[in-house]
């Protein structure tokens, strides 16, 4: 699919998509089984893809500075790379799992939620901007491989479980708010942190900073 300027709509049954819109306009795809975005671009414009029937693989993704929002209502996200800007990333699972790698995002917000599922954070980078993640009844755990895996000035982490019981978080983060319903906690920050007053961990919280200092902020 191509386009030159304006706003590229379409319904698909499709396993690839190609879809360029370098011309200018955006970009928003109503997917009804599992698809693959090969290559998907815009120019400074949103890029929006719904799955109702399967999973999303984020293989390229380039708005510039568009918002780029993944939606799968009964499968799994999985993002290889998504470049969007200050126009940040939306990512959303009904039911699925998340894992997220490759997102790039400086200035802007990057906001990942599974309702149901758990949430793997790769590299998820929003330098001088903020994350927000959040798995509502799962946990969310770093991927093991990447460092860090979370960029940003501020960061809000939510597990309905744990948060990195199985791969601790790996961050870069100046503020950081954390909480778990029912486990423990674990990140690791590379410089100075501030922890949110608000922070609740239900079980043990393991903070490591591999330099400078830790701070308590009000809630």
């Amino acid at each position: 699919l191509s386009g030159s300027a304006g706003l590229l709509t379409a319904r698909t049954a499709v396993t690839d998509l190609y879809a360029d819109m370098s011309g200018g306009g955006g970009i928003t795809v109503n997917e009804d089984n599992g698809i693959t975005l090969v290559s998907v671009s815009t120019v400074n414009s949103p890029v929006t893809v719904v799955d109702a029937g399967g999973s999303i693989t984020a293989t390229s993704v380039s708005s510039g500075s568009g918002l780029v929002t993944l939606q799968a209502d009964t499968g799994n996200i999985t993002t290889q790379s998504i470049s969007a800007g200050t126009g940040g990333v939306t990512l959303t699972a009904d039911l699925g799992d998340i894992v997220a790698a490759g997102i790039s995002a400086p200035g802007g917000t990057v906001t990942i939620t599974a309702a149901a599922g758990d949430i793997t954070a790769g590299s998820i980078s929003a330098a001088g901007g903020t994350v927000d993640i959040s798995a509502t009844a799962g946990s969310i755990d770093g991927d093991g491989l990447t460092n860090p895996n979370i960029t940003a000035t501020t960061a809000d982490l939510s597990a309905g479980t744990a948060l990195g019981a199985v791969e601790p978080i790996l961050t870069s983060l100046a503020n950081l708010t954390l909480n778990t319903g029912t486990g423990d906690a674990s990140v690791i920050e590379a410089d100075n942190l501030a922890i949110n007053g608000a922070s609740s961990v239900a079980g043990n919280l393991t903070l490591e900073l591999t330099t400078g200092s830790l701070t308590q902020s009000a809630a």
